[in-house]
């Protein structure tokens, strides 16, 4: 199952909490790091492994209007959710991150069918390099020496009057 989420410590929407991993890594990572552009890993949910990108999201100037202060937000917004939630940001600050994270079995499924793949050509190639190598000694050792290996025979069974063919000029 595929997951999105706009993680945040301090969420207006309650939706949009960050879990233990998601705080972990805006703490660890992106509050230290103002600079980080994004952080990828795995994490266990529920027993399975999930891969996970996250990227942090930080206040601008054009945000502070809802969450510097309750006291500049619109009412509509206080109304709808509270003055507690969402607010006390500065600009520049880590105020969460957007998550986005997929089934690692997929991840690994396909790498593992990409490489049985290439594996699977680089032996159709090796073969085929094989049998290449094999008709071309056949033809230029095997075959020649065959043929003088008989007339060697025939010269020493009295049939000394077998003519010899050069097909080459280095002979």
């Amino acid at each position: 199952e595929y997951y999105f989420k706009h993680a945040s410590q301090n969420p207006r929407n309650k939706i949009n909490l960050a879990d233990k991993f998601e705080s972990e890594v805006i703490e660890n990572h992106f509050k230290p790091n103002p600079h980080l552009k994004e952080w990828q890993g795995y994490r266990d949910i529920q027993g399975r492994k999930e891969f996970v990108i996250m990227k942090p999201v930080t206040a601008k100037k054009r945000c502070m209007k809802c969450h510097s202060v309750p006291e500049k937000a619109p009412i509509e917004l206080i109304e709808k959710y509270g003055d507690k939630a969402g607010f006390g940001f500065i600009i520049g600050d880590v105020i969460g991150a957007l998550t986005i994270s997929v089934p690692a079995s997929e991840i690994f499924e396909k790498n593992r069918n990409v490489c049985i793949y290439i594996n699977l050509i680089i032996f159709v190639c090796f073969v085929i390099l094989i049998v290449i190598i094999n008709l071309f000694f056949q033809n230029i050792v095997v075959n020649p020496l065959q043929r003088l290996s008989e007339l060697v025979n025939d010269i020493s069974t009295g049939k000394v009057n077998q003519r010899v063919e050069a097909a080459g000029i280095d002979e």
